[in-house]
């Protein structure tokens, strides 16, 4: 034993025998016992193999060059830094404590070597696996940041904090560090924390979510099955409720830098528990069929608020999910569900919504004019508008009743509890599929995946010379009663095309609507905007259109099927 530390440490095991109620002894005794022991007695995977004293791996008497009397040189590395588009502080280079605990676990410097050059023998140079945090910073919680900044940039996002208000505590100069969060003298919460994080609760005393305390990332008492991947390695808890947090961030060496979360891709971190392991419904297996959002696709930084260069082809779970607020609730069209709380959209108005109140504003938000002006259309149309939130207008022309109930007050064919009053919701028809006939009790109306065109949740025939069938057009039949369109019941020839002339619903109608810029309530009521790959103009007048004419009474003026309507009156 060196004669430059025996004084202290021999004084400091005397008092420890005296009094194991002492405050500084109870501290001690927790040093002794923990990983950051590394004398000869600790109980940690690394430590040296004949040194017998605790303290003098961090502290020295003398001849201290930083306080707290430190023993250890300090790194000179240059730091990465924390980055992310949400970040509200920046942090600069490390500073104050967290420099300290760097010396040690960035890495660059031998656990064994002392401010004085010299070298204790260890079992190992450097901490193993996650406790090396190396140079890059960026996969690790912010530190050296001035807690102030983020407050009152953000004062619904983050508590008020001050440096004597509890456990969690910032330096002199205001700002977090490994010890806000770290006691390194005391080891009774694990990994050195300063309180118990089940359910969060390190977290939360600075983090504040909205609507957290409904949410079913705090409410759910699932846990993990023991298939596939364990989704939590590295917490101590076994269940949603209590991991929190920690279901989806990792605090150090997170695979999603920006974030924190578990993978760069912040569709693999949900799918870490919603693959049928942890959460009832296996949502993964959904996205690995041919029609889906691309969640996949965004990876790394990318703001999820509208208003920040918002970004349709990088769609993610985030964009229609709120982890944060997100809960079983359910809710009748055209209201968002508990699912889709706290989420931002595009009005009908066009107008931005930081959060959503109906589930078509959400849609919008890429199905709308801040959308992909691309998008792919299925039929061609005699008239074509890309933005949905134009075709679902109260004022367009005709529509379906996403936004306000339907124009039209006489549809004898809808199947109860389907009314001219109803409204539906986008994925009434745009979701995950389902067999036809099976019924809708063991599928979620979530536009995840689909085996059919459109994320379409049924079968929907658009093309022409289709032979009519249940399954053909189970898309419409869901709400229209088959039997009711091919009675003609609401328009006399429908029969006559549907299944004679094996013209698809599509040939004639335009499911979303025709939005005013499209049409005229003379020529497009009832969803009539013709397919133009099918439906040419009238070789006699050159006209191409539909004339509504009062209570079931219309005419046309087209060609098809080689059949000239000049007009043809119904």
């Amino acid at each position: 034993m060196r004669a430059l530390g025996r004084p202290l440490l021999l004084f400091a095991a005397l008092v420890f025998a005296a009094s194991a109620s002492n405050a500084w002894a109870q501290a001690e005794a927790s040093i002794v016992d923990s990983p950051h022991n590394l004398s000869v007695t600790g109980p940690g995977p690394i430590r040296s193999p004949t040194e017998t004293e605790v303290c003098i791996f961090c502290h020295i008497p003398h001849r201290a060059g930083v306080t707290p009397l430190w023993n250890r040189e300090l790194s000179q590395a240059a730091y990465i830094t924390y980055r992310s588009p949400t970040a509200q502080a920046i942090p600069g280079q490390p500073t104050g404590a967290s420099k300290l605990c760097l010396s040690c676990h960035d890495g660059t410097i031998a656990l064994g070597r002392q401010l004085n050059q010299q070298m204790i023998a260890m079992s190992a140079l450097t901490p193993q696996g996650r406790k090396n945090l190396g140079t890059d910073l960026s996969d690790d919680h912010p530190i050296s940041i001035v807690y102030q900044q983020a407050q009152s940039a953000n004062p619904r996002g983050y508590r008020s904090l001050f440096a004597e208000a509890g456990p969690v505590h910032l330096d002199e100069n205001g700002m977090v560090q490994c010890t806000s969060c770290h006691d390194p003298h005391n080891n009774v919460f694990g990994d050195f924390l300063v309180m118990d994080n089940r359910e969060g609760r390190l977290c939360l005393f600075c983090h504040e979510f909205e609507e957290w305390s409904l949410s079913s990332h705090h409410l759910s008492t699932a846990f993990w099955n023991g298939a596939g991947r364990d989704p939590w390695p590295n917490t101590p808890y076994e269940d949603v409720r209590s991991n929190a947090c920690a279901n989806c961030h990792e605090i150090h060496d997170a695979g999603g830098r920006e974030h924190l979360l578990y993978f760069g891709s912040q569709a693999e971190t949900c799918f870490t528990c919603h693959n049928g392991s942890v959460a009832s419904v296996d949502v993964r297996r959904a996205f690995e069929k041919p029609y889906r959002h691309r969640v996949e696709s965004a990876i790394g930084a990318r703001p999820t608020r509208l208003g920040q260069d918002f970004d349709i082809s990088r769609v993610t779970c985030g964009d229609c999910h709120n982890p944060h607020a997100a809960n079983t609730a359910e809710a009748d069209p055209p209201f968002v569900s508990g699912a889709l709380k706290n989420v931002a959209g595009i009005t009908g108005s066009g107008a931005l919504a930081p959060e959503a109140q109906f589930q078509y504003e959400i849609c919008y938000k890429c199905h709308s004019m801040l959308g992909d002006v691309t998008i792919t259309r299925a039929v061609r149309r005699a008239s074509f508008a890309h933005d949905l939130r134009e075709k679902f207008d109260p004022g367009a022309v005709s529509f379906h009743p996403v936004e306000a109930p339907g124009k039209n007050v006489d549809v004898p064919s809808l199947v109860p509890p389907w009314s001219e009053a109803s409204l539906l919701y986008c994925t009434h028809c745009h979701s995950d599929d389902v067999t036809v006939g099976a019924g809708f009790a063991e599928r979620q109306d979530a536009p995840h995946g689909s085996n059919y065109p459109n994320l379409l949740v049924l079968p929907y025939e658009t093309m022409d010379n289709v032979t009519e069938s249940e399954h053909a057009y189970a898309l419409c039949y869901r709400c229209h009663d088959r039997l009711s369109i091919l009675s003609n019941q609401t328009f006399a020839e429908h029969a006559s095309h549907i299944v004679d002339q094996r013209a698809s619903c599509a040939v004639c109608h335009d499911p979303h609507g025709i939005s005013r810029t499209e049409g005229t309530p003379l020529h497009n009521a009832h969803l009539i905007n013709f397919d133009v790959t099918v439906v040419r103009p009238d070789p006699v007048s050159g006209r191409l259109e539909y004339n509504s004419e009062g209570f079931r009474r219309g005419s046309c003026f087209l060609l098809c099927h080689g059949q000239p309507h000049s007009p043809e009156s119904y």
